[in-house]
């Protein structure tokens, strides 16, 4: 008995009030089980397109949360601008010949990759060490297609913005407002 029979058994139990929606839920099932065998042949590994903060187990066809990869020193959690772009040229290496480079998880390996070139020739180191990932974030983002007007785009170039503020050399005070400004609270009346 094919799935589709279940279905009608199954809504025909329940009653008539219900055999709509059944059937449309089979109806349904029988369009999309096959499209998204299609779906994972095409692409070589999930049955659908994996949302922003998962990636494809190609073993089970299914979307996984990306675990996080353990920092290789032992005196930094976050993942240092070198480390993540070592770790984009080995996922390069690994899936360039399995997804193809018009796959959107190789199109966002691609901007994070050209954006480290840029980085490593970058004159200013300090603002390269502070907000260098956050810049591949952003790159990787605008490499799997998703527009300036995306949320998840907002927020990254609204962090990216916030790190080079904070990284900016701050001006030294004159002379003048070092002898006024107060060395504890309290020593000059407000």
């Amino acid at each position: 008995m094919g799935v589709a029979s279940l279905l009608s058994v199954a809504a025909l139990a329940c009653g008539s009030a219900n055999t709509a929606n059944y059937v449309q839920a089979a109806a349904a099932l029988a369009y999309n089980v096959p499209m998204a065998v299609v779906h994972k042949e095409v692409t070589g590994g999930c049955y659908s397109n994996c949302s922003y903060g998962s990636e494809c187990n190609p073993a089970t066809g299914l979307c996984v949360p990306i675990k996080e990869r353990q920092p290789t020193s032992t005196l930094s959690t976050a993942p240092t601008l070198e480390e993540r772009c070592t770790w984009a040229e080995r996922d390069w290496a690994e899936n360039s010949a399995r997804l193809g480079d018009k796959h959107p998880d190789m199109q966002a390996l691609r901007r994070m990759l050209e954006k480290c070139v840029e980085l490593r020739g970058d004159p200013d180191s300090a603002r390269v060490t502070a907000c260098g990932t956050l810049e591949l974030d952003l790159a990787s983002l605008e490499g799997k297609g998703l527009g300036r007007q995306h949320p998840e785009v907002i927020a990254a170039q609204g962090g990216l913005k916030q790190c080079i503020d904070a990284s900016k050399p701050r001006p030294s005070p004159s002379i003048g407002q070092q002898l006024l400004t107060p060395t504890s609270p309290g020593t000059l009346p407000h």
